[in-house]
């Protein structure tokens, strides 16, 4: 049988001591902002780098829709066309919440 020297064992263990919180997966990470009069929270399972990215990106795209869709803010899209009946070249997000509305 074979014998580990105790510097060996010390770098098995810590190999593992550094690996295992690689391997336990995808964090859940979560940010709430009051938007649109509520109070709206994304939430993502990733590492923290990606994360931050991502919800940073989906508040974006959020308000993003809320700009072409707000029935209150006079510069909204869907605000123009119940004022006015129509709006000329819709943006594809309007577009697209009027289909599927």
């Amino acid at each position: 049988m074979r014998k580990f020297n105790r510097f060996a064992i010390l770098s098995i263990f810590l190999t593992l001591l550094f690996l295992l919180p690689a391997c336990q997966g995808p964090q859940k990470y979560e940010e709430t902002r009051n938007m649109w009069d509520t109070f709206i929270t994304v939430t993502v399972y990733s590492d923290a780098g990606n994360a931050q990215k991502a919800i940073t990106a989906s508040f974006a795209r959020l308000d993003t829709i809320g700009n072409a869709a707000s029935n209150f803010d006079e510069k909204a899209e869907a605000f123009r066309l119940n004022r006015d009946g129509y709006v000329d070249n819709p943006s594809p997000d309007l577009l697209n919440l009027v289909k599927l509305s």
